[in-house]
């Protein structure tokens, strides 16, 4: 089933999955899937489902923009907050697995 677009979406569960990277990674996801690599996570928008890399660990990776990762792999926290651009323009925070925009 496909969110429809939804650039105030909130209470998303985030979704962990692995993309397939094989042929390419795929322009569009179902929206709030993430997957934590090495440095970086994987996420498509919670709003539009658009795909997108992150520099992300823990700590704080030193490069900018980049984000703080928290808690269990299934269910994490980034910090700071996450501005889609880009896309719809989501804009909010993903706490303890769950996508909630501001």
């Amino acid at each position: 089933m496909k969110l429809a677009v939804d650039a105030k979406r909130t209470n998303l569960k985030a979704t962990p999955t692995v993309f397939d990277s094989e042929e390419g990674f795929p322009e569009f996801a179902e929206p709030g899937s993430f997957e934590i690599r090495k440095g970086m996570v994987m996420m498509a928008c919670p709003g539009c489902g658009r795909l997108s890399g992150m520099t992300a660990g823990y700590p704080k990776p030193g490069r900018s923009p980049s984000w703080e990762i928290s808690g269990p792999p299934e269910a994490p926290t980034f910090s700071p907050s996450i501005n889609c651009v880009g896309c719809c323009g989501w804009h909010g925070y993903l706490q303890n697995g769950v996508f909630n925009s501001c």
